[in-house]
């Protein structure tokens, strides 16, 4: 059961040490931060732009999710994925306050997309 009141949060690790406690790194290695499983994939250099970039990153993330609770196997980074998206949901869901970081705060960021899907599986108890 899912606590009434769910604290989750995007922030900025810029100017933060690495591993600073009470942040839930999201992104890729990067400046001593170890790389995530929810990392972005989507670069927007190669894509063309951040939106895209979050744009494909939403539809990845979502085709994980449906695969997942389809029962499917996943590859190796999907279901690595898949698994710390599932910590993040239990740790919601027992009413834990996240903190999400990651280097586009409070720009778009794909952050939010993670935000958004631990809130709807956390909320629709499909996990």
């Amino acid at each position: 059961m899912v606590k009434a009141s769910v604290s989750l949060s995007v922030v900025s690790v810029r100017g933060l040490a690495p591993r600073t406690p009470g942040i839930v790194y999201v992104g890729r290695a990067c400046a001593g931060w170890p790389a995530s499983p929810l990392g972005n994939p989507f670069k927007r250099a190669v894509v063309g732009s951040k939106e895209e970039a979050i744009s494909r990153y939403r539809a990845w993330l979502r085709s994980v999710v449906r695969r997942a609770l389809a029962g499917e196997a996943l590859p190796p980074a999907e279901a690595a994925a898949w698994a710390e998206l599932v910590r993040l949901v239990r740790l919601a869901a027992a009413g834990e306050a996240l903190t999400l970081g990651c280097w586009c705060a409070p720009a778009a960021c794909h952050a939010e997309v993670i935000r958004d899907a631990v809130l709807w599986l956390a909320f629709s108890g499909r996990v």
